[in-house]
């Protein structure tokens, strides 16, 4: 039994990455999509001039706590 699922298992790795290459080929992006460089150069210098609270921050510019956080470090 463990033999007919490690063949699936197989199988379905197989399928995955040819259609992941397939899609490079087509020109498709995979993964999240970037965040634009001017949104997080404008989102470090709210930060930096201490005039913004974190919220007014990431309503403005739309970006994540997380990313602001890992940005200012």
């Amino acid at each position: 039994m463990s033999v007919i699922a490690e063949l699936e298992r197989n199988l379905l790795a197989e399928r995955v990455k040819e259609g992941i290459t397939a899609s490079r080929r087509r020109g498709v992006n995979i993964g999240r999509p970037k965040i634009p460089q001017e949104k997080l150069n404008l989102a470090m210098r709210m930060y930096d001039s201490g005039d913004y609270s974190i919220k007014e921050i990431l309503e403005s510019t739309t970006i994540s706590q997380g990313t602001l956080y890992r940005e200012n470090k």
